[in-house]
């Protein structure tokens, strides 16, 4: 789904259809510090990476490595939060096929 598609459908039908409960509007503090810490070990295990796959003459794919790892870490961040580019949300069943955990 691109960001006009989003965009037309968050203006047709509201911005909570898609995604769900606006994080501003969740009020749960052990709910928002599960989520913090589930985003907090996503920013370690990359932080980790860059170390684990320093480039160097013998190991020339190290960066790759790294860049492809950063990148299916990114994609773990939707099991926590979603974004319309402006607000987050808490994923929920909407277009994005992602149930909401709670």
């Amino acid at each position: 789904m691109n960001n006009e598609t989003i965009m037309q459908a968050t203006n047709a039908i509201g911005s909570n259809a898609l995604f769900g409960t606006p994080l501003k509007d969740v009020t749960d503090a052990e709910q928002l510090r599960n989520i913090a810490e589930k985003l907090w070990q996503l920013l370690d295990d990359i932080d980790t990476a860059g170390d684990i796959f320093k480039p160097t003459e013998d190991r020339p794919k190290s960066a790759m490595n790294f860049f492809r790892y950063s990148l299916r870490k990114c994609e773990e961040r939707g099991k926590e939060l979603e974004s319309d580019g402006y607000t987050l949300f808490l994923p929920n069943r909407g277009l994005s096929g992602k149930e909401q955990e709670g």
